[in-house]
C-alpha cells in the first residue's frame, strides 16, 4: 500500500495542475440550486445535455435520475412506511440534491455535478426491491397516486406558465418536452394500474419497467442523434484523415482536435486540449484563463507565427468538405536566439504586443539570466518593440537560424546545430508538451 501510494502522488501533483480542480467553496455557496431543474431531473426521463427542453437551453451537470416507469413512486413508498437508514439515506440525498455547496463536496467544491446521483440511484434501487418484496406491507396505491398527481401538475405547470410567457417557466423545445413527458404520464398511470393487481405484481413491474427502459433509453438517444453535430464531427474526422506533415519543423494552425488528431498530422496543431496542464503557465502571460478551452492563438498578434504555425487549413465548403491548405511565414519549431527578455519584463508590455516579444526574443525566468548572459544578450529596447520590426521581419529572422536536419522521431525529435559556436537553441516541443517555454 505505501508503494501504491508513493507511485500515485505524481498522478495527484498533475491532477491538481487542472484548472477544473481547483477548490472554490465560497462560489459554490453563491451557486444557483436550480431547483427546477432537479425535480426536471428526478420525476422526467433524461433530456440531451446540449439542448435541454425546459429551465435552461444547456445543461451538463448529468442531472438526471428517473427510474424508468416508477420514478420516485417506490421511493416514497419506502418512505412513508419504514424510518430506518434506508429512509434516512434517501432523504439526506435528495436534501443535499438541493444544496449547491452539498453536492460540490462530492467534487472537493470545484464544480456542481450530479453524477454522483448513481449513487442515490442504487439506493433508490434497494428501495424499490424491497417494496416489490413485500408490496402488501406498504401503502403502494395511495403514493403512487400522490406521486403521478405531483409528476402531472409538474408537467402541467410548465404547459400553462409557457402560454402565459412567465419565463421560468418556458418551454424551449415543446415538440421534445411533449416526447419526454409522454412516457413519464404513460409510467404514472401504469403503476397505479399496477397497484391494483392482485397476482405477480413483482414480474409485472418487472417485465414493463424493462420496456420503458428500452423506450427512455431509445429516446434520449434520438435526442441526442437530433441534436449532435455528428455530420460536422464526421466530415472533420474524413478531413483530418487526409492531412499530412507537409515539414516536420512547422505546424497547422489549428487548435481543432477532430482535425489535427485522425491522421498522419496528428498532434501537429498549434494548441490542443490534451496537453499538459502546465501550458497553463504559457497561456498566464497573455492573462488567459479557462477550465475547458486553450487560449486562441490567432487572437494575439505574432503568436500563431511564433507557434510554427505556417499551414492553415481553410474551408472551401461547409464543414471542410472540400478544403485548401495556406501558408504563411511562421518560425520553425527548432531556432536560436541572440536576445532575451526576462519573464517579469514581458508582463510590462501590454498583452496584445506579447505575441511579438516571443518572436524577438527568448523569454526566460529571472532565476536563469546566469545561464544565458554571457552567450546572447539583453534586449533592453524591449518596450519599443512595435517600433523596432514586424511579424514577417522577425519571423524571416528566426527562420534564418532554424536548426539543420529536423526530423520527428517516436521520442520526439532529432535535429543537427552549429556545435562550433555557443549559441542558446529554443525548442518549441518543451514549450507545447511540458510548459517549459523557457
Amino acid at each position: 500500500m505505501g508503494v501504491a501510494g508513493i507511485i500515485f502522488v505524481p498522478s495527484a501533483i498533475y491532477t491538481f495542475g487542472n484548472p477544473r480542480v481547483l477548490p472554490d467553496i465560497m462560489k459554490m455557496l453563491h451557486k444557483d440550486s436550480d431547483w427546477l431543474g432537479i425535480i426536471k431531473g428526478l420525476i422526467l426521463p433524461a433530456d440531451a445535455m446540449n439542448s435541454v427542453t425546459i429551465v435552461s437551453r444547456q445543461n451538463w451537470r448529468s442531472a438526471n435520475c428517473y427510474l424508468p416507469l416508477i420514478g420516485l413512486s417506490m421511493t416514497m413508498t419506502y418512505i412513508a412506511k419504514r424510518w430506518d437508514w434506508l429512509s434516512r439515506m434517501l432523504i439526506f440525498c435528495l436534501t443535499i440534491s438541493f444544496i449547491p455547496v452539498a453536492t460540490s463536496a462530492f467534487y472537493l467544491f470545484t464544480n456542481i455535478y450530479y453524477r454522483w446521483w448513481y449513487m442515490f440511484i442504487l439506493i433508490m434501487l434497494i428501495a424499490t426491491v424491497k417494496v416489490l418484496d413485500d408490496h402488501e406491507a406498504y401503502p403502494l396505491k395511495k403514493t403512487t397516486l400522490v406521486y403521478g398527481i405531483l409528476v402531472i401538475l409538474f408537467i402541467f405547470v410548465f404547459w400553462v406558465g409557457n402560454s402565459m410567457g412567465i419565463r421560468a417557466l418556458e418551454i424551449f423545445r415543446p415538440k421534445r418536452y411533449l416526447l419526454i413527458c409522454i412516457p413519464a404520464i404513460a409510467g404514472c398511470i401504469i403503476s397505479i394500474w399496477l397497484t391494483l393487481q392482485k397476482k405477480n405484481i413483482a414480474f409485472k413491474y418487472l417485465v414493463l419497467v424493462s420496456i420503458f427502459c428500452t423506450l427512455t433509453t431509445s429516446i434520449t438517444a434520438h435526442l441526442y442523434r437530433l441534436t449532435s453535430l455528428e455530420p460536422y464531427y464526421w466530415d472533420y474526422f474524413k478531413a483530418g484523415v487526409s492531412l499530412e506533415i507537409i515539414d516536420e519543423q512547422y505546424r497547422y494552425a489549428s487548435n481543432n482536435n477532430i482535425l489535427m488528431y485522425p491522421g498522419k498530422a496528428n498532434g501537429t496543431g498549434t494548441f490542443n486540449s490534451t496537453i499538459s496542464n502546465s501550458v497553463r503557465d504559457f497561456e498566464d502571460l497573455f492573462g488567459y484563463f479557462s477550465i475547458s478551452e486553450n487560449l486562441e492563438p490567432h487572437k494575439y498578434e505574432g503568436l500563431v507565427e511564433f507557434l510554427a504555425g505556417k499551414y492553415e487549413v481553410v474551408e472551401e465548403e461547409e464543414n471542410y468538405i472540400q478544403y485548401s491548405i495556406l501558408e504563411r511565414e511562421a518560425c520553425p519549431i527548432g531556432y536560436y536566439y541572440e536576445s532575451y527578455i526576462t519573464q517579469n519584463e514581458l508582463l510590462e508590455l501590454d498583452v496584445d504586443k506579447r505575441g511579438l516579444a516571443f518572436l524577438r526574443n527568448l523569454v526566460i525566468n529571472d532565476k536563469d539570466i546566469d545561464k544565458v548572459d554571457n552567450i546572447i544578450y539583453h534586449d533592453e529596447s524591449y518596450k519599443d518593440i512595435p517600433a523596432i520590426g514586424s511579424v514577417k521581419e522577425y519571423t524571416e529572422t528566426n527562420v534564418s537560424r532554424k536548426v539543420n536536419e529536423f526530423e520527428r522521431i517516436h521520442s520526439g525529435f532529432k535535429c543537427k546545430t552549429d556545435g562550433n559556436i555557443a549559441r542558446v537553441y529554443f525548442f518549441q516541443f518543451r514549450m507545447i508538451q511540458d510548459g517549459d517555454y523557457t
